[in-house]
């Protein structure tokens, strides 16, 4: 017998921007990181089913498809909320005195990796319950931007 179930649980994914400042004094140029937080409601997918305890445990990779909604995205942890991270840092590099290259960031598009995330099993006579939990694990990749001075 399996009995199966949905759930939610809250992710904080870390979101990072990478400036690197050219000046004409430094050549090779300063790496400046912006951290940002994402928070995210993570589907969670966890089966109970019977077994015969002399049986090794079957974990297979389930069939279930998981998805996350993005919440909200803030400066640092429990900073203000912010809209967009890349518009956010290039604010600091204002455009007559620097030329910033392109990046996006989409929250609906980050790395996602479904994973089994626990197990319990306890006995009951000749038979063992096992909980098998599956859910998400959730990253951004980091956004590398290069800003250098406008020539006057």
């Amino acid at each position: 017998m399996t009995t199966q179930y949905y759930g939610a649980e809250i992710q904080d994914v870390q979101v990072q921007v990478a400036v690197t400042v050219f000046y004409p004094a430094n050549p090779t140029g300063n790496l400046v990181f912006y951290v940002f937080n994402q928070k995210v409601l993570s589907d969670t997918y966890i089966e109970k089913f019977t077994q015969s305890a002399s049986a090794s445990i079957r974990l297979s990779t389930t069939s279930a498809v998981l998805k996350y909604t993005p919440i909200m995205l803030q400066l640092g942890r429990g900073g203000p909320s912010i809209g967009d991270p890349v518009a956010y840092v290039k604010s600091f590099y204002p455009r007559a005195l620097y030329n910033v290259s392109a990046g996006t960031y989409s929250a609906t598009t980050l790395n996602t990796v479904q994973s089994l995330t626990s197990i319990a099993s306890s006995p009951a006579a000749d038979l063992i319950e096992v909980t098998a939990t599956y859910s998400l694990i959730i990253s951004a990749s980091t956004i590398y931007l290069t800003a250098t001075p406008t020539l006057t």
